[in-house]
């Protein structure tokens, strides 16, 4: 397994935004939020994984059924610090909606393993096709990380 945390990156607080998450008229609190907290400060997260414990009565189950507790301690691998930044422009929103992301673009050996992350792959493609037919765009991806906004 693999996750992140948010952490704090140094004294900074954690920026509020009071939001209403069950505002009809608010579908978009989650960048809302993340903007008010980026204009201000960077965002740190610690990246931990957890290794299959040998140990594991389970363990060949443990990838195929998400709810079975991992006996294994996380260990935590890395920082990731976002700088502060305002990426809420219409020109960066244009090119975010014409990105796609999937875990399975990677080598075989780092693929997601398990039957929901099968399903996640079909899914992802498939949404991804979809809003890029609905937005008349062409499916590709960046070839570089040069953005001229």
């Amino acid at each position: 397994k693999f996750g992140v945390n948010r952490i704090k990156c140094g004294q900074e607080s954690f920026a509020h935004l009071s939001i209403d998450i069950k505002d009809e008229n608010e579908p978009n609190y989650l960048r809302k939020s993340l903007a008010h907290t980026l204009n201000q400060q960077p965002v740190c997260f610690q990246y931990w994984v957890q290794p299959i414990d040998k140990k594991h009565a389970k363990k060949e189950l443990l990838t195929e059924d998400p709810t079975i507790d991992w006996i294994s301690k996380k260990i935590n691998v890395a920082v990731v610090k976002v700088d502060p930044q305002d990426f809420d422009t219409p020109k960066m929103n244009e090119y975010c909606e014409h990105l796609s992301f999937t875990p399975w673009h990677s080598l075989p050996e780092h693929r997601p393993l398990g039957r929901t992350n099968r399903a996640r792959g079909i899914l992802y493609n498939v949404i991804s096709k979809h809003r890029h037919l609905e937005n008349q765009v062409e499916r590709k991806e960046p070839t570089s990380l040069d953005l001229d906004f």
